[in-house]
Formats: C-alpha cells, sequence, structure tokens
C-alpha cells in the first residue's frame, strides 16, 4: 500500500497524481490510514501535500456510508 502512494507521489503530472492518490486512498483499509498519514506528513514541501486532507476526507466518507447502511 505505502509503496503505492510513494509511486504516486513522485508523478510529475499534477492531475494524474491527484486521480492516482485517490484511487489508492478508496482502497485502503481501516489498517492502512495511520501508515498513510505518517506516511504524508514526512512529505517534503516540494511534494504534493494534498494527501492527508484526502486520506481524512475519505475515511470520513466511509464512516458516513457505514452509518446509513
Amino acid at each position: 500500500m505505502l509503496s503505492g502512494l510513494l509511486a504516486v507521489m513522485r508523478q510529475p503530472n499534477e492531475l494524474r497524481k491527484f486521480r492516482s492518490a485517490f484511487s489508492a486512498v478508496e482502497k485502503m483499509g481501516p489498517d492502512d490510514v495511520q501508515s498513510a498519514l505518517d506516511l504524508a506528513k514526512k512529505r517534503t514541501g516540494n511534494e504534493w501535500g494534498g494527501l492527508v486532507p484526502m486520506i481524512v476526507a475519505s475515511r470520513g466518507v466511509a464512516a458516513e456510508t457505514s452509518r446509513e447502511q
């Protein structure tokens, strides 16, 4: 899982990076979330910083969906 996120963050194309990151985050299980957040926090300033909000937002959507069912 984390190796996939690292590959995503190295993408030079921002649109492709966003789409790939979104796809990877959607496939994450609950156990992967903390590891992914730790990885995203370690990124330097020149790497894509939109990963943390994406992870947090996707987990909120997953929680809402499970409550509705």
